[in-house]
């Protein structure tokens, strides 16, 4: 292929690779930067001068394969896993259930209400910014089991609240559940 028919094919399988893995990642950011690995991974092979019997057929094969490595490094990365659920709930759940957010931060104003400075802090790095044990031990300059420590006790303090609270928790179910 002549370096024209080949900028051609690009242009022309773009968009279909594209939604290919938007469909798949349902990111449009991450969907892009998919497609851009896939068309350099295709025009780096381009260059090598293997043979390639069927473009088309080669160029979704990247994009499949391209798609596995990136949900391989979904399932290991939590910060990566944080992304991907945050830009699904930006991308959805803000249309059909907008309420969602805002429960979600009562639920965490509440509970740091009930958690030392510290906790609130480490609590907030855990379970919000997906920030491991060892990242918030450097990032705060204390051990890694101060981290488990006080991750521990925030855990405690927020079982017991729930405990105390559980009344009120299954009445919310209940309302929702019943008047849908």
């Amino acid at each position: 292929m002549s370096e024209t028919e080949v900028n051609h094919f690009i242009q022309t399988h773009q968009k279909e690779i594209f939604k290919f893995l938007l469909k798949n990642v349902k990111d449009p950011e991450t969907a892009e930067d998919l497609t851009q690995d896939v068309l350099l991974r295709y025009a780096a092979q381009l260059q090598t001068g293997a043979p390639i019997k069927n473009h088309k057929n080669y160029l979704f094969t990247i994009s499949r394969n391209r798609l596995f490595d990136y949900w391989k490094e979904v399932a290991s990365d939590r910060q990566l896993q944080n992304h991907y659920w945050k830009s699904i709930r930006e991308n959805q759940t803000a249309r059909v259930m907008p309420w969602i957010d805002h429960d979600r931060e009562v639920i965490y104003s509440d509970l740091a209400q009930q958690l030392t400075r510290r906790q609130k802090e480490i609590f907030m790095l855990h379970r919000r910014e997906g920030f491991s044990y060892q990242e918030i031990a450097e990032k705060l300059d204390i051990s890694k089991s101060t981290v488990r420590k006080h991750m521990m006790a925030a855990l405690k303090r927020i079982r017991k609240c729930m405990t105390i609270h559980s009344d009120k928790l299954i009445l919310f179910i209940f309302y929702f559940i019943s008047f849908p």
